[in-house]
């Protein structure tokens, strides 16, 4: 119940200012509280102090951590006119082509400076620092999010064969530029907010690890996928999900391998489930009462699956319901049409040249030697032993003649006497 009354209070950037200046505040007044309650209290037994002490610092911590979860909330409502503005427009054909200069992203940052300094205005110093540290991780996640909403977008739209920009090694450009805007942003807020420092390796080392995935997938990088996938396997722990983000990026640079990876990605299962069963204490995170949702890839990430297959239920596209051994078939079909048939044409008209070239010729110029041989040198033995078997025929059958003659005539003879 307090933690439903709690997350009631925060209904926009104003209202989360005032709560955690309340809470904190609240924290604060229950510290003097207590210390001035143990100071006029002497005459009570330890026991009793511990008593008093202790659920005093668990109050106060509650209080404390309640600051810290209104503070760090202000992300939710911060990128509402984001998505607005930027969210649909983010890796599109006019970010690619038009926006030369990282325009989004540089109005992105504008939109967290504006909010930035109403923060600085409302909100307590300290608690302001956890705003900011929220921002950054929203502005991560935000910027992924984009991303896989255009790979689910190509996928939808049947487009299995060519990748979903135009140029992908000019996409790649703008989005290192994107990733330099943001990060120099947050970068030039570390004097202001120290605790920032820490933070940023460890957010901005997604945006990295997806940016070589996209390289790795366009062939512009030699590096190995697999090294990538095992470190994005360390934000998202969940090998499932890997494999669904994975595919995405493949689909947006190189969809005719997407199944590949898929299977790669699968071929590494063990090595992705030792990594999400190291303990980095995000079970303990998530239990905190300071914990705002939204700010990590893993959860994103399985919001936006959740919501793709419920919208799906009803209406799958083609390519999604096909099974395996069709998806197989049709991926072989494309690879005959596509690198096979084209080989085996180009082999024959190689071939054919060759035939009429060098094999022909030496057919014919066989041909005519082999003619001229036999009409100069077979044929006319040929012709003597024709006339020879026709002479000895002729002899043969005249001797045999004369003696049927010969017997004949002893015959009647004999018969006569």
């Amino acid at each position: 119940k307090q933690i439903h009354a709690r997350d009631d209070l925060l209904q926009d950037l104003e209202t989360c200012c005032a709560a955690s200046n309340d809470f904190h505040r609240m924290s604060e007044q229950c510290e003097e509280t207590i210390s001035e309650l143990a100071s006029q209290c002497a005459e009570f037994s330890e026991d009793a102090i511990a008593t008093v002490q202790a659920a005093s610092d668990e109050l106060v911590g509650v209080y404390g951590s309640d600051a810290v979860y209104a503070a760090r909330s202000v992300h939710v409502h911060v990128f509402v006119p984001i998505e607005e503005e930027i969210g649909t427009r983010l890796f599109e054909e006019e970010w690619e082509e038009t926006l030369v200069n990282n325009d989004l992203a540089i109005s992105l940052v504008r939109t967290l400076e504006d909010f930035h300094e109403d923060l600085e205005r409302f909100m307590d110093e300290f608690m302001v620092a956890k705003s900011m540290m929220s921002l950054m991780s929203a502005t991560v996640i935000f910027y992924v999010k984009c991303l896989l909403q255009r790979a689910d977008k190509h996928r939808y739209e049947g487009n299995n064969e060519r990748p979903f920009f135009g140029d992908v090694s000019r996409a790649l450009e703008r989005m290192a530029g994107d990733i330099k805007v943001m990060r120099e942003y947050f970068e030039g807020l570390v004097p202001k907010i120290p605790p920032l420092k820490k933070n940023i390796e460890k957010d901005f080392d997604i945006l990295d690890t997806i940016y070589e995935l996209m390289s790795v997938a366009a062939g512009l990088s030699v590096s190995d996928a697999e090294d990538f996938i095992l470190v994005l396997q360390k934000h998202v722990r969940d090998d499932g999900m890997v494999k669904n983000i994975v595919a995405d990026i493949w689909r947006l640079v190189a969809p005719t391998e997407a199944r590949r990876v898929w299977r790669l990605v699968g071929s590494m299962k063990e090595q992705l489930a030792a990594i999400a069963s190291v303990e980095d204490g995000f079970a303990l995170e998530v239990n905190d009462r300071s914990y705002v949702k939204g700010l990590r890839l893993g959860e994103m990430a399985g919001m936006h699956y959740a919501e793709i297959r419920k919208n799906r239920l009803t209406e799958p596209t083609a390519v999604e319901s096909m099974s395996d051994a069709e998806l197989v078939y049709r991926h072989l079909s494309d690879e005959y049409k596509t690198r096979i048939k084209p080989k085996i044409s180009a082999s024959t008209g190689r071939l054919s040249e060759q035939y009429r070239t060098r094999v022909k010729p030496k057919v014919s110029a066989s041909t005519s030697q082999l003619s001229e041989e036999y009409n100069t040198k077979v044929k006319p033995q040929i012709s003597a032993s024709t006339t020879r078997l026709r002479e000895q025929s002729r002899t043969g059958l005249r001797k045999m003649r004369s003696e049927w003659d010969v017997s004949m005539d002893k015959l009647q003879k004999i018969i006569k006497d």
